[in-house]
């Protein structure tokens, strides 16, 4: 169980502390719905920008999740219609945050236009800080299906204990 307060809430993110009730462990929490303009995809990043710095407790493990509306390297689409300059603005706002992209297992795009000669972008991402990666070092995001929407819901769970998968080889033991 986790109980939250403080929150901000704005027009494109959600942002609050957690607490976890067994263990007491805090962190920060950042839901995102990220904006369609151009314009308004450069605001979001530098609000997130000041609430990460100035809006909640420094220092905490931060997770940041949700449909960002942006792509963090062009290989996040499966055509060469790239706004390369936000492309570069959101690696920057990662980068400068020092965050990582949480690896997604099951599929590499989580929206589709649809249609017969699909457009396939990841959107939606998790990315976190170094506190939390000490504190989640087992996280696990996955890809679920849906028939319900143009974007793939994501699981993720905090508790998993796995191994990557370890290739077979020969050793010589002349």
């Amino acid at each position: 169980m986790v109980k939250f307060c403080n929150p901000i809430i704005t027009t494109s993110f959600i942002a609050a502390e957690g607490t976890f009730i067994q263990s007491g462990s805090k962190f920060n929490l950042i839901n995102v719905y990220g904006p369609q303009d151009d314009h308004a995809k450069l605001v979001l990043l530098d609000e997130l920008k000041l609430t990460m710095s100035s809006g909640l407790p420094a220092g905490a493990p931060c997770i940041l999740a949700g449909d960002f509306n942006l792509i963090a390297r062009a290989t996040d689409k499966n055509n060469l219609n790239i706004n390369r300059r936000l492309l570069a603005t959101f690696r920057n706002f990662i980068n400068e945050l020092q965050l990582r992209d949480l690896y997604l297992h099951g599929r590499r795009y989580t929206w589709s236009n649809e249609q017969a000669n699909a457009t396939m972008v990841k959107l939606d991402r998790v990315l976190f800080n170094e506190e939390w990666d000490a504190l989640f070092p087992g996280c696990l995001l996955q890809a679920l299906s849906t028939e319900m929407s143009d974007h793939c819901p994501l699981l993720l769970s905090c508790d998993v204990d796995f191994k990557p998968f370890q290739r077979f080889r020969f050793e010589n033991h002349w």
